[in-house]
C-alpha cells in the first residue's frame, strides 16, 4: 500500500538565542571621611572613636566619641567621629534592610535601600558591596529566566511536533496542519515543520479527491517506516547460553519490552524520490521516559534489489537522549537515488549501555 505522506519525525527544537546581559559595571566606595589627630583631655577615647569607625563598627565609634564629648565637651574631633558614625549606623539599617529585601528576590526594593545608604554614607563600603551583589544576582536571575523560557519553548515545540506527528499518521490532516502552524509560529524556520505541514496538505488534497471521485494520483512509491521494535537487555533470551534449544521447548521472548520508554523514529528526504534525486534517510530516538537513555552503538543494514549491505555497526550521532526529548542519533550522507532501484529497505538497531535495543524498518514501496 502507497504511504501517501511520510510524517517528518519531531526532533529536538534549538533552543533561541539567549540574549547577553551585560554584567553591572564595578562599584566603588567614596572615599571615607578623614579626621584630624587627637588632642586635648579626651585624645584617647577618640582615638577609639576613629579606628573603630575606620574598621565600620559603628555602634562601638558612637560609643567612644561620645564618651570622649563627656570627657570633653567641645572637643571637635569626637564631634566629627560622631556625626559620620551615626550617619554609618543610618546606613547600617538600610543595608540590612537590602539584604532582607535581596534574599526575598526584591531586586528594586533592595537596590532602593543601597541608594539610600549611599546617599547617607556613599563611603561605607558593605552598601557598596551590596550594591554589587545585587547586581550580579539580578544578572543571574535574568539569565536564568531566559533559560527557562527557551526551554519551555523548546519543549512546547517538541510536543506539537509530537501531536502532529500522531495526528498525520491517524490521517487527521486539519490537526496535523493546525499543530505544525503552532510550531512554526515559535519557530518559523521549523524544517521539520515546513515538511511535515507540506505532507499533510498535500494527504489532505489526495484524501478529498478521493473521497470525491477526483483522480488525483499519488506517487507511486514513496518510503514508509515501520513500527519500533522495543527489547530489553533480557527479554531477547531466544538461543541464547542458559537456555534450552531443544524443539520440545518454547522459549518465548520476556515482556519487559512493552516498558522501554524509546521509539525510534526514521525520516527520508526527500519522502518519494525519483531518478537522480538527491535523498538522505535520518533516524531520531524519541525518549518518552524519566530517565535519560545512554546509547552504545547501532547498526544499519541496507537491501537494495535483493542486495544485502551490512549489517554494520556505527556509533550514534548522539550519547544520551534526554528525558522527554528527541535526539538525532543515524544521518546518511546525500546519496542519489539510482534508476533501476526495483526494492529498497534499511533496517536500523540501537543498542543502549543497559543492552537494550530498538529496531526499526524504513521500507520503499
Amino acid at each position: 500500500m502507497t504511504n501517501l505522506a511520510t510524517a517528518p519525525p519531531p526532533t529536538q527544537a534549538p533552543a533561541p538565542p539567549t540574549l547577553a546581559t551585560p554584567a553591572p559595571p564595578p562599584v566603588t566606595a567614596a572615599p571615607r571621611p578623614q579626621f584630624d589627630e587627637a588632642a586635648g583631655k579626651a585624645a584617647a577615647s577618640v582615638r577609639a572613636a576613629q579606628s573603630a569607625f575606620r574598621k565600620g563598627d559603628y555602634d562601638r565609634a558612637v560609643s567612644a566619641a561620645q564618651q570622649a564629648l563627656r570627657e570633653e565637651t567641645d572637643n571637635k574631633q569626637a564631634q566629627d567621629v560622631l556625626k559620620s558614625a551615626l550617619d554609618g549606623q543610618k546606613a547600617a539599617a538600610r543595608v540590612k534592610a537590602g539584604e532582607a529585601a535581596l534574599r526575598r528576590g526584591d531586586f528594586d526594593g533592595a537596590e532602593r535601600e543601597v541608594e539610600a545608604a549611599l546617599e547617607i554614607a556613599s563611603w561605607d563600603q558593605a552598601a557598596v558591596d551590596l550594591r554589587s551583589r545585587i547586581g550580579a544576582a539580578r544578572l543571574e536571575a535574568q539569565q536564568q529566566a531566559q533559560s527557562q523560557a527557551a526551554q519551555q519553548r523548546t519543549t512546547r515545540i517538541n510536543a506539537l511536533l509530537n501531536d502532529a506527528a500522531n495526528a498525520l499518521a491517524a490521517r487527521k490532516y486539519d490537526a496535523a496542519i493546525t499543530a505544525y502552524d503552532a510550531v512554526l509560529a515559535l519557530d518559523a524556520g521549523n524544517a521539520v515543520a515546513q515538511t511535515g505541514k507540506s505532507n499533510a496538505i498535500t494527504a489532505r488534497a489526495v484524501a478529498e479527491a478521493t473521497a470525491g471521485g477526483g483522480a488525483v494520483a499519488a506517487p507511486a512509491h514513496s518510503f514508509a517506516q515501520g513500527t519500533t521494535v522495543a527489547s530489553g537487555g533480557q527479554a531477547a533470551s531466544q538461543g541464547r547460553a542458559g537456555f534450552d534449544t531443544s524443539p520440545e521447548v518454547d522459549v518465548h521472548r520476556g515482556s519487559q519490552a512493552a516498558a522501554l520508554p524509546g521509539k525510534l523514529i526514521l525520516e527520508a528526504t526527500p519522502p518519494a524520490p525519483q531518478p537522480g534525486d538527491r535523498y538522505s534517510i535520518s533516524a531520531y530516538l524519541l525518549n518518552e521516559g524519566a530517565q535519560p537513555i545512554e546509547l552504545e552503538r547501532l547498526v544499519v543494514t541496507t537491501v537494495t534489489n535483493g542486495s544485502k549491505q551490512g549489517p554494520a555497526p556505527i556509533r550514534p550521532m548522539a550519547s544520551v537522549v534526554a528525558p522527554r526529548a528527541r535526539a538525532l542519533v543515524f544521518q546518511t550522507p546525500r546519496d542519489l537515488w539510482k534508476e533501476g532501484t526495483r526494492s529498497w529497505s534499511m533496517e536500523i538497531v540501537v543498542w543502549t549501555t543497559k543492552r537494550e535495543t530498538y529496531t526499526n524498518t524504513l521500507t520503499w514501496k
